[in-house]
């Protein structure tokens, strides 16, 4: 019983997306690095559209290890294309219902 319960929280665990595939110790140490970890201080307490405005800013950083690091992020609070599928096919189910009920 007890290896059936720690089975569900080891896949919960792993639902996660890890923070450990961006190398924090190898970012440089500048102004750009500094944005990067702030946005990572958002991430951390759901600040999403700060997030976004400091990730959109790093686009274009002088370093390619920020620029990857940023887009990480970035991704990590873009919208998952399958919610954008389901909230298509309820709308459209949606439309489907009022079209039969006005019949």
């Amino acid at each position: 019983m007890q290896d059936r319960a720690r089975k569900k929280t080891d896949r919960k665990r792993a639902a996660a997306p890890p923070l450990e595939d961006i190398d924090w110790s190898a970012l440089p140490s500048d102004e750009e690095g500094d944005r990067l970890r702030a946005a990572l201080r958002a991430l951390q307490l759901g600040d999403h559209r700060q997030v976004r405005a400091l990730t959109h800013a790093l686009r274009d950083a002088k370093s390619e290890l920020v620029r990857t690091s940023a887009a990480k992020l970035a991704q990590r609070i873009a919208v998952d294309p399958a919610q954008l599928i389901i909230l298509g096919l309820c709308a459209v189910f949606f439309v489907a219902m009022v079209l039969v009920y006005l019949r």
